[in-house]
């Protein structure tokens, strides 16, 4: 496991995670590798921690499942959160191309018992981290999972790199949410509109 990193002393703490189950990693791991290649790792604020790959190819356990949690990918991923105890976390999915529907539609309350996916653009997706791995996390840190659509995950390799970008670049979750917004404001209303309207955080 590649794990690029500046200094653990700087703060805030930012984690950067993909290939987190299944075979993710195909169409995850080269965003988080063009990532570390755009920066100077020494010369960021923060810490920033990069990991393209916590598992290549393994079973595929839904992260909103329990059980992912004890596979030997969700003890790193664990492991990982407990270590750092990042400010910035952020995780990196893909999706096939029907799936789309699923994840997005209002009626995924119903199904997975969390809010739907908001399309950001071209099929890249945004919402919070599952609501129990969120507890880990405190109300003033910022949290995101980023689904790529994995039949045109080149195409939207600037999208993705530009919003991690964001993170990076953001001293709290305050100016990180504004960068959303500014950039992405129907999407991120509506996000925040799901959040409020089933309770929780957003981010």
């Amino acid at each position: 496991m590649k794990i690029y990193s500046n200094s653990r002393e700087s703060f805030p703490k930012k984690l950067f995670l993909a290939g987190i189950h299944g075979n993710e990693s195909k169409y995850t791991s080269k965003i988080l590798e063009l990532l570390k290649n755009r920066l100077n790792l020494p010369d960021i604020f923060g810490n920033i921690v990069i990991i393209p790959e916590i598992t290549k190819n393994s079973k595929y356990v839904s992260t909103l499942d329990e059980k992912y949690y004890k596979t030997n990918a969700g003890k790193i991923l664990l492991g990982l959160i407990e270590e750092y105890r990042p400010e910035f976390y952020f995780e990196i999915h893909s999706y096939s191309k029907n799936s789309y529907f699923k994840l997005t539609e209002l009626n995924r309350v119903n199904i997975s018992g969390i809010p739907p996916f908001v399309d950001l653009n071209n099929g890249v997706l945004m919402a919070s981290i599952p609501p129990a791995l969120r507890k880990k996390f405190k109300e003033t840190d910022f949290c995101m999972t980023l689904e790529v659509p994995n039949w045109k995950s080149h195409e939207v390799y600037d999208i993705v790199l530009e919003i991690l970008e964001f993170g990076v670049n953001s001293i709290n979750r305050d100016e990180m949410i504004e960068k959303i917004f500014k950039k992405y404001p129907k999407g991120a209303k509506k996000a925040k509109w799901l959040a409020e309207e089933f309770n929780l955080t957003f981010l």
